[in-house]
Formats: structure tokens, C-alpha cells, sequence
């Protein structure tokens, strides 16, 4: 059975029971979260602690005596482990961007010496994300995946060039 996993109060990934026997299996899918997380099943009495998302995926089965006391299971949740280095991508903040249109779940977010930058998803023939912004745009690969990076000021102003 499917469950929301929740990030921040978000739904972001999955968490899949599967019955083995007197044990359970659980399954986390979040591909589009970056860093390590602690992930729980939080169930009508309380929560278990499945581990360490790394990677997007997480998988561990547990015995019916170490599930028994959360109760029926709810959803999943995740607490983020460590706080992001400095030039770390993670998560886009809603309010990191309030004057863009609303951007994809899977825009990712870092800070590097003053500047902040986005890497919204971009795939070959479907439409330029934040168009507008295009000529300040840099095509390359962020976490595996095709991306549009944009680098912005303190003040939220686009910015041309690098700076590492």
C-alpha cells in the first residue's frame, strides 16, 4: 500500500508497506530530494524511524514487534539530517522566489558567496523555463538531471557569469 511522503508539510515522494510475512517492508521514493534526511512512518500512535534517505531511495523491513506500537501507519515524514553546507543544492524555499511564477517541485536551490541560484528542470523541445530570464540562463547538469540555472543577487536581481 502507497502512502504521501511529506518534506516540510509537502507531499514529495512515496512510502510503499509490503507484507512479508510477520514483517513489513518499507519503501521510500523521493528522487527529487537532495542530502541526507531521516525518514519516519508516522503512524496513529507515534513514529518509527526507517532510516536515512540517500539518493532518492531507502528500503527497510522491520518485524511486527518493532511496528506493533506506532499503530496503522499514516504517511511518511522526513527530518532533514544535517543543515546544508554553503553551495549545497537542496529544495527550493517557496519564499526564495516570490515574484516568479509558481516553479516545479523538483527546482533545486543553493547559496554561494552572496548570490543564490536556481536549477529548474529543462528538457529539449518543451518550453524555457522562467523565459523571461532566459539570456541569464546556464544550460548543464545539476544531481543528474538536466537543468536551467539562474544566479541571483541579495536583492533578487538576475545576474550574468559565474562566480564559484
Amino acid at each position: 500500500m502507497d502512502y504521501p511522503l511529506y518534506v516540510e508539510n509537502r507531499k514529495r515522494g512515496t512510502l510503499r508497506l509490503t507484507a512479508m510475512g510477520n514483517d513489513t517492508c518499507f519503501e521510500v521514493l523521493c528522487p527529487a530530494l537532495t542530502g541526507l534526511h531521516r525518514v519516519y512512518a508516522q503512524g496513529e500512535r507515534g513514529r518509527l524511524l526507517l532510516g536515512v534517505l540517500e539518493g532518492g531511495h531507502l528500503r527497510r523491513r522491520f518485524s511486527e514487534t518493532l511496528t506493533a506500537p506506532i499503530g496503522r501507519v499514516l504517511c511518511g515524514r522526513t527530518e532533514e539530517s544535517a543543515a546544508p553546507a554553503e553551495g549545497a543544492w537542496t529544495d527550493a524555499p517557496d519564499e526564495t522566489h516570490p515574484q516568479f511564477p509558481p516553479l516545479p517541485p523538483e527546482t533545486l536551490f543553493c547559496r554561494r558567496g552572496g548570490r543564490y541560484y536556481l536549477a529548474i528542470p529543462y528538457a529539449e523541445g518543451e518550453p524555457f523555463p522562467l523565459e523571461e530570464l532566459f539570456c541569464f540562463a546556464r544550460v548543464c547538469t545539476v544531481d543528474g538531471r538536466l537543468r536551467a540555472v539562474f544566479a541571483f543577487d541579495r536583492q533578487g536581481n538576475p545576474c550574468l557569469g559565474r562566480r564559484r
